[in-house]
């Protein structure tokens, strides 16, 4: 099979947002897949998009995506980043409660929280962000407990 596709791709189930039109306010999608080059967002009206606009990727402490919609599939559009910004965040992974958190250094901001601590490190992989703490044992690597 023909691959079109420069950068590999993770699949992911998190949240982000989008913002049109410059406005303060941010409506909420679904990341389902991310690789340098674009994601693959699920969107609850996908017909209010214009073609272009911008991705938050953490609600708080990062700096926006400009995207420009290539493909659009029911409730679900494929992005190109249009701005390809390296991101060299510092962040932490750890339990809150029953849940894994991603939080902003140093200012334990909490920007992504998910039920599998993997998934958080493939978007901290992705968002090319060091993870100067990890405190969730790896459940395959009884060494990490």
């Amino acid at each position: 099979m023909f691959q079109r596709r420069f950068f590999p791709k993770q699949t992911m189930s998190l949240p982000a947002w989008i913002e049109v039109n410059s406005s303060s306010l941010l409506e909420r999608c679904k990341l389902m897949d991310l690789s340098e080059s674009g994601a693959r967002l699920g969107i609850t009206d996908v017909r209010s998009l214009p073609p272009q606009f911008n991705l938050y990727l953490a609600r708080i402490g990062q700096s926006a995506h400009q995207c420009r919609i290539i493909w659009q599939r029911g409730n679900e559009v494929g992005v190109e980043f249009v701005t390809n910004r390296p991101l060299k965040r510092k962040v932490v992974i750890r339990r809150d409660g029953e849940e894994f958190v991603i939080s902003l250094q140093p200012e334990d901001l909490i920007v992504f929280r998910h039920a599998e601590a993997g998934a958080l490190r493939k978007a901290c992989l992705f968002l090319r962000w060091e993870v100067v703490s990890d405190t969730v044992p790896e459940a395959n690597n009884l060494a990490s407990w």
